[in-house]
């Protein structure tokens, strides 16, 4: 299976994503995502901070040190989606997030 990498372009633009999902985040409440079937990269963007965990285990906004590798991480942009089945989204405010799904490049 192909990847697709952040400066992937044809005819010199972008590559336009095959599936989008928008999500309404209310403050503090996690929403799990199950990513569209053949999409291998996501792009994430939101208009506040977000976290994800990509282990489906549940996203939580970090109050104290976590130091056993299960924080979710703050803000990513693209991402793959190898051996990811599903993930977790929070925010500590309500929030708009954007869900990018790509799968195979073109040859």
């Amino acid at each position: 299976m192909g990847t697709l990498s952040k400066y992937m372009v044809v005819g010199g633009a972008p590559l336009a994503a095959q599936y989008v999902d928008s999500l309404s985040l209310a403050s503090g409440v996690a929403e799990t995502v199950t990513p569209d079937q053949g999409a291998n990269v996501v792009l994430l963007a939101a208009d506040a901070d977000f976290w994800v965990r990509w282990d489906a285990g549940t996203a939580t906004i970090p109050a104290s040190d976590v130091t056993d590798g299960s924080a979710a991480e703050m803000n990513p942009d693209w991402r793959s989606l190898e051996g990811v089945t599903t993930f977790s989204v929070i925010a500590d405010v309500a929030a708009v997030l954007t869900l990018a799904f790509y799968g195979t490049p073109p040859s």
